[in-house]
């Protein structure tokens, strides 16, 4: 089982977003987000035992393209940002 924060690209709200979730089982939560939005694109998750302090320091770092709760506006300084972690994993 895998743990840590994850970035996925959905619609929402009339745009697209992305959400950053965190998860003591990422594919197990991923896959219930799928389910329930076949239209979510998964970006990959960084690997943390610690995710709960991690995905609080991602919202920090990213609070300038904060739009509500998990959702932020979607730019590419979000995406390369999670793929400049070293446990940074793609899947699917």
């Amino acid at each position: 089982m895998k743990s840590g924060v994850y970035l996925l690209k959905a619609p929402y709200s009339g745009t697209e977003m992305l959400k950053i979730g965190f998860s003591k089982n990422i594919l197990k939560r991923i896959k219930t987000h799928i389910s329930s939005n076949p239209l979510i694109e998964v970006i990959g998750y960084i690997e943390s035992n610690d995710y709960k302090r991690l995905e609080k320091d991602i919202h920090y770092k990213c609070r300038s393209l904060h739009y509500k709760l998990e959702w932020f506006y979607n730019r590419d300084v979000i995406i390369e940002y999670f793929k400049s972690f070293e446990s940074f994993k793609e899947i699917f």
